[in-house]
């Protein structure tokens, strides 16, 4: 038995060896933590195109161009397109060098009382549930975004499915972020825009019944505008978005 098994295509240089292709503007980016198509090879077809423009985007995996419509390696795509040069004016290739705040969630609590509270949201039961909502929202979103599965099930229990893009309507039934909430309802996602709304309800002790929010997923500073809506009545609550 060997292992590795070898391949049929090991790495090695762009080929042909001494290929020089067209002068037409051409863009070349990297990722600077791609594993895949390293930015050393990304100078290797730089040596290749004679009028080309290779640049590294900092904190970066693969496709960088793909990371959304909003991302660097997007504006960095239709600025050459659109003005069909590879000269990148300094103040548009300076987000190549800059590294975006990595938005996350503390930790994965098993149940809703164990929550993580955004600063500055008062400690309460209701305000728990609340924020165990728009985490569950924002989970499903962004695993969507990354697997860009049909359908999947929620992190401890419940199926999700969604539709359309980029106009992205998601059905949730039962899921679960945490083992205890299970949560029903519908989340509308932009793409385009960023612009998200959900209305998701659930069986709860507490009087409250369901939880609607909006934010946009662009803004790393946005907030969330959340209504609260059960036995209790309603209430309205803003916090820092997932």
């Amino acid at each position: 038995m060997r292992w590795p098994i070898s391949t049929t295509n090991p790495a090695g240089p762009p080929r042909p060896l001494a290929g020089h292709y067209s002068e037409v503007p051409t863009l070349i980016l990297s990722g600077e933590l791609d594993s895949i198509t390293s930015a050393a090879e990304g100078n290797m077809v730089k040596a290749q195109f004679p009028n080309s423009a290779h640049l590294v985007v900092a904190n970066s995996t693969h496709v960088v161009g793909g990371a959304g419509s909003t991302s660097c390696g997007a504006t960095l795509v239709r600025y050459v397109v659109r003005s069909g040069s590879r000269d990148i004016p300094e103040a548009i290739a300076q987000c190549a060098q800059d590294v975006p705040a990595v938005r996350a969630v503390g930790r994965y609590p098993v149940t809703y009382v164990k929550t993580q509270l955004p600063p500055g949201t008062p400690d309460t039961t209701r305000n728990r549930l609340a924020v165990t909502a728009v985490n569950t929202a924002a989970d499903i979103v962004d695993r969507w975004f990354q697997s860009g599965e049909d359908y999947g099930s929620g992190l401890r229990g419940g199926i999700w499915s969604y539709s359309g893009y980029p106009k992205v309507e998601f059905d949730l039934e039962g899921v679960k972020l945490v083992g205890d909430l299970p949560m029903t309802g519908w989340i509308t996602w932009n793409a385009t825009n960023g612009n998200l709304h959900c209305a998701l309800s659930f069986p709860t002790t507490s009087g409250v019944r369901r939880v609607d929010a909006t934010w946009n997923t662009i803004n790393s500073d946005a907030q969330a505008r959340v209504t609260i809506s059960g036995a209790s009545g309603s209430f309205n609550l803003e916090l820092l978005a997932p």
